[in-house]
């Protein structure tokens, strides 16, 4: 999990770090930005990167809920934490969907239970995929993943746009993903079901994708049953 903690007070900045280094019970790491401006050059050069953000409503120069808000416009998924002084201003933040607001000063009893309630929410949406490449970490949303690919001894994710390389291996990578959205169909691939075009007995096409992926004699009950189930829901909706 990555979460980013953006204060114009130092000292705020240096509590939250203090009570993340004190929880040291989940895997995370963190990122400070000493205003909503720093936070936002992040989000507009990398787009999703952060799980969650806990965000100072009253800074100096930005407005925390306007920083929210264009913030959500990149990132439909990142839970987003207020942190503040004032309680009047909750009303109007709303339209952000916060996820919680911690009033000042925060005790770490209350960052603790917020920050488990985080991790509750990521465990249950599971709605994006984390890895490294060129020593940078990516974050994907599910929804932006044709497939993933094992070539030699590294593995490709392709996107809608993009094509993503790391040696992360593909076991390690599908033990992250939610398996009612994505189906293995060959030793070497991983489908998101979303994007399937259409299916024959020994290979698959998918949108915004041209070339066929095989499927193998292995996992072709799997595909069909996870095809079945995915069309039931879409049914029921």
């Amino acid at each position: 999990m990555r979460i980013a903690i953006c204060d114009d007070d130092k000292k705020c900045i240096e509590t939250a770090s203090r009570y993340l280094e004190q929880i040291g019970e989940a895997d995370f790491e963190y990122d400070t930005f000493p205003s909503g401006e720093d936070l936002l050059k992040v989000y507009r050069k990398s787009g999703c990167v952060f799980d969650a953000v806990f965000l100072d409503m009253e800074m100096d120069g930005a407005n925390g809920i306007n920083v929210a808000n264009e913030i959500r416009g990149m990132d439909r998924h990142v839970i987003i934490v207020f942190v503040t002084n004032h309680t009047k201003y909750m009303q109007e933040s709303f339209v952000c969907s916060p996820f919680r607001f911690l009033v000042k000063p925060v005790g770490f009893e209350d960052f603790k239970k917020v920050f488990f309630k985080i991790l509750d929410r990521i465990e249950e949406d599971k709605l994006t995929l984390s890895f490294s490449e060129d020593r940078v970490k990516v974050r994907l949303l599910y929804e932006d993943i044709l497939f993933l690919q094992s070539i030699n001894h590294h593995t490709c994710i392709q996107t809608r746009d993009k094509l993503h390389t790391t040696y992360t291996a593909l076991s390690e990578l599908a033990a992250q993903l939610n398996t009612n959205i994505f189906v293995q169909v060959h030793r070497s691939y991983i489908i998101n079901i979303n994007y399937i075009r259409a299916v024959s007995k020994s290979e698959l096409f998918v949108r915004g994708y041209n070339h066929p992926i095989p499927v193998s004699d292995k996992y072709r009950d799997e595909l069909e049953h996870k095809v079945f189930l995915f069309e039931e829901r879409k049914r029921l909706i």
